[in-house]
């Protein structure tokens, strides 16, 4: 995104890709390859304690590369509670709604082509029988009717709109070079001020230095923490604000339905119906295997609401998440399972299982039953053993597949680690532009809100390097003694011209007559230009 920006508006751009480029028609689809090529860790990533599994792209264009095309744009409510909460007033701005429409219109985002497979087609059924509310979610795929089951390790028809198909295209089509493979170490700078980036590419045995006066920083909220932890940087908010969207699964047997769920869309279907609730784990797993082309199975995801978690360094100075699951967010998962089963169970399973430890399943093996899969007294009963055993961490599937606000952005030092800008409070021109700047978890898929994040940085980088260079030049200029003014613009104009001194001739004619301070400004516009070439 701030590739592509930065190099349509002219200026010289090196992108320092981790991952290795791959063309879709040779990537792989078999599951051990693709995990291994495109998920840190190969998608084998937990916390410190075990009791959460993380899911985090390392592709060529991230996590955009192996998400599922949901493309839920951030919610009023979160773009207000940032504005006034958090002190951050351009997200209720129309300069953010600009720019959410913006990186939309670019990504191919609607929902105008959406087609339920038999699991969504299932959840929205039994939401609305049961008064849930529920919606489509847009996809990035240019309103194409995107049926790949398979886009968790990546798109073989190129149709799903990421990065690697968007801005990293509109980066090189711009001129910007690439450098795959590559993995920064530090981040560089002096008094105070950027001035470039370390790094090894061909698996770490060739060394890389960048010289650069603006470095954004785009690893995600795992990598971007990281580091500026590697780079020496002391804000206390770096890496900690870590928010995870807990996650867990409830899954339904529907003997009579052929659901095969690895056909058509992944996800195409959201209900929010515990979003605001504030205010069996161990079937054998040879019989669910055998029901799995029967199975429904649906997410249930937290918004962090008071979970613990955060970014540190390993002795390699990697990074490695600390996770604690707070009450509240404990709560929410609990209840998202109950009202999950309820749609299944008014859909027609006979038999729902959690992946809570020590929860037997709940089947429904009665005509009675079958008849009144909520109401009953098995389903009651199997409701009350969800509750009491709860959400504990390590005894029940706890997965993530976002991760936000590790260096989030704040009004003050204090609040955030980057300022209203997205650039650092502790080094001038070192900027973030990935979704460790939310300023907490957004509630639903966060590709948007980092896409829109990420266009409003890139105009803030482009505006303020043109103020800084202007400023530069009038200190630059009265820096100067009229001595050596002449000599500074007589080296660039030598440098330029050469031996063609008829050419210099007229150009210093011209500059003998120049009267006007906005002329002389251009001048040394045109000086600074000519030295820099």
């Amino acid at each position: 995104m701030v590739a592509a920006e930065l190099a349509k508006a002219g200026h010289k751009v090196v992108v320092l890709e981790k991952a290795s480029y791959v063309h879709p028609s040779d990537a792989s689809f078999n599951e051990l390859q693709g995990f291994w090529n495109n998920f840190e860790s190969a998608a084998l990533l937990t916390s410190e304690d075990l009791s959460m599994m993380l899911l985090a792209g390392s592709a060529w264009g991230g996590g955009t590369y192996i998400n599922w095309c949901a493309s839920l744009p951030p919610p009023k409510v979160l773009c207000e509670e940032w504005a006034t909460k958090y002190n951050l007033p351009y997200f209720n701005s129309q300069a953010f709604q600009d720019a959410i429409h913006a990186v939309c219109t670019r990504a191919g985002v609607s929902a105008d082509a959406v087609r339920h497979n038999v699991p969504n087609r299932v959840l929205v059924d039994g939401a609305r029988k049961l008064g849930y509310p529920v919606d489509a979610v847009p996809q990035n795929t240019n309103g194409s009717v995107h049926e790949c089951g398979f886009c968790t390790l990546g798109c073989p028809y190129g149709e799903k709109q990421g990065s690697h198909m968007t801005w990293f295209k509109d980066a090189a089509d711009a001129g910007a070079t690439f450098v795959d493979g590559c993995f920064v170490e530090k981040v560089t700078y002096s008094r105070r001020q950027a001035t470039g980036v370390e790094a090894t590419v061909l698996n770490g045995t060739v060394r890389l230095v960048v010289k650069a006066n603006t470095v954004v920083s785009c690893a995600g909220s795992l990598h971007t923490p990281a580091l500026l932890l590697r780079s020496g940087l002391s804000n206390p908010n770096i890496g900690r604000h870590l928010r995870l969207h807990p996650v867990t699964t409830v899954h339904g047997f529907f003997p009579q339905k052929h659901v095969q769920s690895w056909s058509g869309s992944i996800l195409t279907a959201v209900c929010n119906v515990v979003r605001n609730i504030h205010g069996e784990g161990r079937a054998d797993l040879h019989r669910l295997m055998l029901q799995y082309p029967h199975l429904v199975n649906m997410i249930v995801l937290a918004r962090d609401l008071d979970s613990s978690s955060s970014v540190v360094l390993d002795a390699d100075g990697r990074p490695r998440i600390k996770f604690q699951l707070g009450t509240k967010d404990s709560t929410s998962l609990v209840e998202g399972l109950i009202a999950g089963a309820k749609v299944l169970l008014v859909q027609g399973a006979v038999e729902v299982n959690t992946t809570q430890f020590d929860l037997p399943p709940l089947r429904l093996s009665t005509e009675e039953d079958v008849a009144n899969p909520i109401e009953c007294a098995t389903t009651q009963r199997w409701i009350e053993q969800v509750r009491a055993l709860g959400a504990v961490p390590n005894s029940l599937g706890i997965m993530n597949a976002h991760q936000m606000g590790s260096c989030r952005m704040g009004a003050s030092p204090q609040d955030g680690a980057v300022n209203p800008d997205g650039e650092s409070w502790e080094v001038r021109g070192l900027y973030v532009a990935d979704a460790s700047l939310f300023p907490t978890a957004s509630g639903v898929n966060p590709m948007v809100t980092t896409f829109a994040m990420a266009y409003s940085v890139a105009q803030f980088v482009k505006a303020n390097v043109s103020d800084r260079t202007n400023a530069g030049q009038k200190i630059f200029l009265k820096s100067l003694t009229v001595r050596q003014s002449w000599s500074a613009l007589w080296s660039a104009i030598w440098a330029k011209t050469g031996r063609q001194l008829h050419s210099t001739v007229k150009i210093l004619i011209a500059i003998v007559a120049l009267r006007h301070t906005n002329a002389w400004m251009a001048m040394w516009k045109w000086v600074v230009a000519c030295a820099n070439k």
